[in-house]
């Protein structure tokens, strides 16, 4: 299926792409109201991304959403996540934060962290903060 991207979600892909492969660390957030496509813009973004991207998201649901959305532009990827009985890691890696081990990801070069829902888990003590800090990620959206 393809998608035609409309103007403010192209925006929001090429400010998205921006943070992610700046020479220099960058975390940011991007926000769409509900119904924007959020799901199309971070697949667009992470199809882009040249090095090993982990998306993250808070529910084994929005995974299933954000993956299907993925696999409807002809994206792959690998699923990291308890509730889909799944531990892979790949160049594009969904997964749930309840999952993260910062020990199993050591060896996985991810390079990029998008995170989806940032609002429910962003606290600087947070596990995900912890997982960022401990795997080096110096550019987060």
């Amino acid at each position: 299926m393809e998608y035609k991207l409309r103007k403010y979600q192209q925006d929001a892909v090429d400010k998205g792409f921006e943070v992610l492969s700046s020479k220099t660390p960058s975390k940011q957030i991007l926000v769409l109201p509900t119904g924007a496509g959020k799901s199309l813009i971070l697949s667009q973004i992470a199809n882009q991304l040249d090095g090993n991207v982990l998306v993250v998201q808070p529910s084994k649901e929005l995974l299933g959403q954000n993956l299907d959305k993925l696999i409807a532009l002809g994206g792959e990827a690998s699923i990291y996540s308890a509730s889909f009985k799944s531990k892979e890691i790949g160049k594009i890696t969904y997964a749930t934060i309840g999952s993260l081990k910062a020990e199993e990801f050591k060896d996985s070069n991810i390079k990029y962290i998008i995170q989806d829902e940032s609002h429910l888990c962003t606290q600087e003590n947070s596990n995900l903060s912890k997982f960022i800090k401990e795997l080096g990620i110096k550019n987060v959206l």
